[in-house]
């Protein structure tokens, strides 16, 4: 369920997972995703605080076990145990690794942790991140995070 004019679609092995859409990467069987995710039972500053990190809702939330790929409006985020971890060394295209690098001017983000393999890559109609995580059991899952997707506006 799209909260706000954003949401997203996450599929695992093409399958839909309606419960990895607008919530809390690392709690996404515990809690109910949608609107409450993004503007209740969180701190002040909107973050879910579990396990001793804070964890913002995220539109799309890929993967199982230690890592998330996760789709927060139309930008790529990385967690691993938890943690953010910075893109930098995994930006494709023009600048890559500089400060002038541009999301949306770029040829987005590819790369590989610990066996998973993961890229995420820019749309501008919509506005939105495609993005693709193969967990090292081969488990693939795909999804779309963006500007007037999602739930409650179009079927998958």
């Amino acid at each position: 369920m799209a909260y706000g004019n954003w949401g997203a679609f996450v599929y695992k092995n093409g399958e839909r997972q309606k419960k990895r859409e607008d919530n809390t990467p690392y709690s996404e069987d515990e809690l109910e995703p949608g609107y409450y995710q993004a503007f209740g039972g969180n701190d002040e500053n909107g973050k879910r605080l579990l396990t001793g990190k804070e964890l913002h809702c995220c539109h799309a939330s890929l993967g199982s076990g230690r890592i998330r790929l996760c789709g927060y409006k139309s930008y790529p985020l990385l967690y691993w145990d938890g943690n953010t971890v910075d893109l930098t060394p995994y930006q494709k295209g023009v600048n890559a690794g500089t400060n002038k690098w541009e999301w949306y001017d770029s040829d987005g983000i590819e790369g590989e942790l610990n066996g998973y393999k993961f890229s995420a890559y820019p749309s501008e109609d919509p506005e939105s991140v495609f993005l693709e995580l193969t967990e090292p059991d081969g488990t693939k899952w795909t999804g779309q995070s963006g500007y007037m997707i999602g739930a409650g506006f179009e079927d998958e």
